[in-house]
């Protein structure tokens, strides 16, 4: 019973851990495509991602 919620706790903090991390991997991501474009010049300087909603903004 003690390793079950070690192991529920574990697995919240890596969830939250990602969840928390997202906008940032997400940013540096949109940023890269964005450099890679030829004759465009920009970029992101937020990303919110509503993830109970389904989607994303960036900014």
């Amino acid at each position: 019973m003690k390793r079950r919620y070690i192991v529920l706790i574990v697995l919240a903090g890596l969830l939250i851990g990602l969840r928390a991390a997202l906008p940032v991997l997400a940013k540096k991501q949109v940023n890269k495509n964005l450099n890679e474009l030829d004759g465009y010049h920009g970029a992101v300087s937020d990303v919110r991602m509503r993830l109970g909603r389904g989607g994303f903004s960036g900014f």
